[in-house]
């Protein structure tokens, strides 16, 4: 298949959004987007030979708005609307305890990612993320096979 008829096949987009209660002053929060950019760099190249282009979106979100968008932890990374994160974990953010203006601590997202657990996601979690979710079947494969008697 040739690059344009790679184009002409569906040129798919797949749609990245960081949202984060802060991209400016928290460490966490703006070294995730510094990682994304670059995992998305990655997978890019993959992807546009799957007929597939990335779109990122980036999302300051105030505390008080995240209940009307279903957002429960920062930052969170979503692809084509699901989380990244298989698992939810937070810990104490200090730059964000001190932006968010809250009532006691605040607690930014951990990241699990090859049996550790990570502050800041690696680029290698966030690329891992962007591709299972961006290559996964939309149909199940038990589901797309024809009659149950032609596989024996």
């Amino acid at each position: 298949m040739t690059e344009s008829s790679i184009q002409e096949a569906g040129n798919t987009v797949v749609t990245i959004d960081l949202l984060a209660l802060d991209l400016s002053q928290c460490g966490r929060c703006t070294t995730t987007e510094a990682h994304l950019e670059e995992a998305i760099a990655l997978a890019t190249d993959v992807l546009k030979h799957t007929g597939r282009r990335v779109e990122l979106t980036k999302r300051v979100v105030p505390k008080a708005d995240w209940a009307a968008i279903g957002m429960v932890s920062s930052p969170t990374v979503l692809v084509d609307g699901q989380d990244i994160a298989d698992e939810l974990l937070a810990s104490h953010c200090q730059d964000c305890t001190e932006l968010c203006d809250c009532d006691g601590e605040f607690q930014c997202r951990d990241w699990v990612w090859a049996g550790k657990r990570y502050t800041k996601p690696p680029v290698g979690l966030l690329l891992d993320g962007i591709l299972r979710r961006a290559l996964e079947p939309t149909t199940p494969m038990a589901e797309s096979c024809c009659a149950p008697s032609c596989c024996g």
